[in-house]
């Protein structure tokens, strides 16, 4: 490959998702988001030598590699999210507590101004809705609000099954089994009323996407306090 800088190949990702590419030059971080375009492009975040990058962490992660006859070209690992060791990402959430961390110096808007997640609906329903407890994860909050949309505003028949939002063709939102439809399983799937399940392995910015979609859905727009 020479002094030649690889780009990933992947035309259809998640936007704000994540390309690791390894290769004899050293590794390549990029990451698919909008800079002043309509569309979202695979803009490069750092350039790593080998024996200089950090341990990361990959939420949902797939490998792909290209081959030259028999030696390889490149490694390239597709990711929802991607953190260094110890340390967390845009969410590091991958669908269980022990992933989800906000930003410091956020408090909930309730009486007891305890760290963590709420939306607030504009028809003032509040996820979660006792005016003390907050829920200490993001996939907790993101699947009690998809919860309230479903058995309120019957979101279900709103939408098809499986569902995706604007922009995603590969991993959809809700499915009525824990896979995705190409075939590939859902990380952790949260389970919802009537025998549907929540893609929730996701970053920050992509369940805040998918929230407003499902509310856009039934009406409604959403707000999100705490940490969020």
């Amino acid at each position: 490959m020479g002094n030649e800088v690889p780009t990933p190949d992947d035309d259809d990702p998640e936007e704000n998702s994540y390309a690791l590419i390894i290769c004899e030059n050293g590794q390549f971080l990029y990451q698919y988001e909008r800079v002043l375009a309509d569309e979202p492009e695979w803009k490069l975040k750092k350039r790593y030598d080998h024996e200089e990058i950090p341990p990361l962490n990959f939420t949902e992660a797939r490998v792909e590699q290209l081959t030259n006859g028999n030696s390889v070209q490149y490694v390239a690992i597709y990711a929802a999210d991607i953190s260094a060791d110890g340390q967390s990402g845009s969410s590091n959430d991958d669908g269980s507590d022990n992933g989800d961390t906000g930003e410091d110096g956020n408090s909930i808007n309730a009486p007891d101004s305890r760290r963590g997640y709420c939306i607030r609906f504009s028809d003032d329903t509040m996820i979660p809705g006792d005016g003390r407890a907050v829920h200490t994860t993001q996939s907790r909050n993101m699947t009690e609000a998809v919860k309230f949309l479903l058995t309120d505003y019957d979101l279900i028949d709103q939408i098809d099954i499986p569902h995706f939002p604007p922009r995603a063709r590969r991993n959809c939102t809700i499915n009525d089994k824990p896979e995705h439809p190409e075939g590939h399983e859902m990380p952790d799937p949260a389970p919802l009323p009537g025998g549907y399940y929540l893609h929730t392995a996701l970053n920050n910015h992509g369940k805040r996407k998918r929230i407003e979609d499902l509310a856009e859905r039934v009406g409604l727009s959403v707000e999100f306090l705490g940490d969020w």
